[in-house]
This record gives C-alpha cells, sequence and structure tokens, in this order.
C-alpha cells in the first residue's frame, strides 16, 4: 500500500503560500510599481518552500525516492501553494484595498507604472499580485522540482538503463 502524503502536500502549500503572501503586504501597503520586486521576491520565498518539501520528502523515502515520484510529488504541491496563495492574494486584496469589490474606483492604487500595464480598477496593482501568484509561483515551483529530483537521490545508478545507455 502507498503512503499517502496529502498532509506533507498541504503543509508545505501553506507555508509557500505564507511565505509569498508576506512580501505581497508590503507591496500592497506601498502600493508603488518600483516596488514590484518584493512580488518577486515572493516568489523566490515560495521556491524555498518548495525546494524544502522536496528535501523533506525524499528524506522520508530514504534518500531515493524515484524521479519520477518527486516530480509529481513536486508538481502537486506546488499547485497546492498556487491555489492557496490565489486564495491568500484575494484576501489581502479585500483587506488592505478598500472598496476592490463595492467601488468602481477603490482607495488604493497602483502608482508610477508605466503605460503599458494592463489597467484594470486598481490600475495594475490586483493584476500584477495575481499573476505572480499564478505564473511566478507556479513557474517558481516548478523549476525547483525539475531541478531537485534529478540531484537529491543519494544513488543515482539504480535506475534501469537500455542497451545503448549502458554502453556509455
Amino acid at each position: 500500500m502507498k503512503k499517502s502524503h496529502w498532509s506533507l502536500y498541504l503543509k508545505y502549500g501553506i507555508l509557500a503560500a505564507i511565505a509569498y503572501s508576506l512580501p505581497v503586504i508590503v507591496f500592497i501597503k506601498l502600493a508603488d510599481y518600483t516596488s514590484s520586486w518584493l512580488l518577486f521576491s515572493g516568489c523566490l520565498l515560495f521556491l524555498f518552500f518548495i525546494a524544502l518539501f522536496l528535501i523533506q520528502f525524499n528524506k522520508r523515502r530514504n534518500g531515493n525516492a524515484a524521479t519520477g515520484t518527486m516530480l509529481a510529488a513536486g508538481l502537486i504541491a506546488t499547485t497546492t501553494g498556487v491555489v492557496i496563495s490565489v486564495l491568500l492574494s484575494f484576501i489581502l486584496i479585500l483587506i488592505f484595498v478598500h472598496g476592490f469589490l463595492s467601488q468602481p474606483v477603490p482607495d488604493k492604487v497602483l502608482h508610477a507604472e508605466p503605460s503599458n500595464v494592463i489597467k484594470d480598477k486598481t490600475e495594475g496593482l490586483a493584476f500584477m499580485i495575481f499573476m505572480t501568484a499564478t505564473v511566478g509561483n507556479f513557474s517558481a515551483g516548478s523549476f525547483v522540482t525539475i531541478l531537485f529530483p534529478f540531484s537529491l537521490r543519494k544513488d543515482q545508478t539504480s535506475g534501469k538503463l537500455n542497451g545503448k545507455q549502458s554502453e556509455l
């Protein structure tokens, strides 16, 4: 019977989403385009927690988790974290941007943005947050998910090789 790691996926997904949300709070409070680097630092924090998840997952398998299993586990944890980070971002926008759902123009909008930013009622503030919460976090989590399974295994020689690969 296979072990279920859903609690581990959920734990690290929540931790990664919370780590992403901390710089988002500061970005919303500043509401300045030149502070958009905070959103990407949140994606970097998200990446670190997915990396910690993969290390923990591999450790639970005695350091020899199968590559495909680690890829699948990393993508599940990443997807869980992305969904939770989008929900947390929406809640943070509702808390800190008064009138986001009710007023035509809320009290907080993005300032100093270039003219090519996609405009919404927050002048691009919500768009930037939701795009980094989805695309940025998924990219960061997928990057570390692809990188780590090949480097974390203790026994790199245990994979089965076909005839031509064994000659190399």
